[in-house]
């Protein structure tokens, strides 16, 4: 109870009208932190989502591009059985039938790589693309964070002087216990 001392005495010492102006000041510095912070922490937070976004683009892209090497390892596989078998056969492997089969073959191999090409990029771009816009969000957020935390103090400021501001401790203000210098059996420092 001996902490209530120095709390009685300020109060007489501004008046109960700046003890109030005084504490709704702390609530909104209390607010406008708040607000800060918590504009911050949803920006870390979609800093992180577009990160993974990044990750997840990256590892599709990773994917198109094996499938890719997948086609063309297929190609040539495709490409030495027809020759292979042409040349069992008795036939030029690289002539007639057995090359406009080759040809065919490296044709669709190579159509589907340009796919596999396509599809990469397009996930790598799509991932890019869902990182930059949850990075602007967070963005959005902080800055909505601090003009929240901006408002609330002008606010409060702004009501504190529309009831006549805070008081200054130089100036006096009659004691409401007296000039005794104790509060309730408590000696006022």
């Amino acid at each position: 109870m001996a902490f209530i001392a120095p709390i009685l005495g300020a109060v007489g010492a501004v008046g109960a009208s700046g003890t109030f102006a005084a504490l709704a000041g702390l609530s909104s510095v209390v607010s406008a932190v708040g607000s800060i912070a918590g504009g911050l922490a949803q920006q870390a937070t979609l800093n992180a989502q577009a990160k993974q976004e990044q990750m997840k683009a990256k590892a599709q892209e990773l994917q198109y591009r094996q499938q890719g090497v997948q086609v063309l390892e297929k190609t040539l596989a495709v490409a030495a059985t027809v020759r292979a078998r042409a040349s069992a056969g008795s036939i030029d492997p690289f002539g007639g039938s057995a090359a406009a089969i080759t040809n065919f073959a490296f044709g669709q191999g190579i159509e589907e790589k340009q796919m596999t090409e396509m599809n990469a990029q397009l996930a790598f771009l799509g991932g890019e693309t869902t990182a930059a816009s949850l990075r602007a969000q967070g963005s959005a957020y902080a800055t909505a964070g601090f003009i929240s935390a901006g408002t609330t103090l002008l606010s409060t400021g702004a009501n504190i002087m529309k009831v006549g501001g805070v008081p200054s401790l130089t100036t006096p203000v009659a004691q409401p216990y007296g000039s005794t210098g104790f509060v309730s059996g408590y000696y006022k420092d």
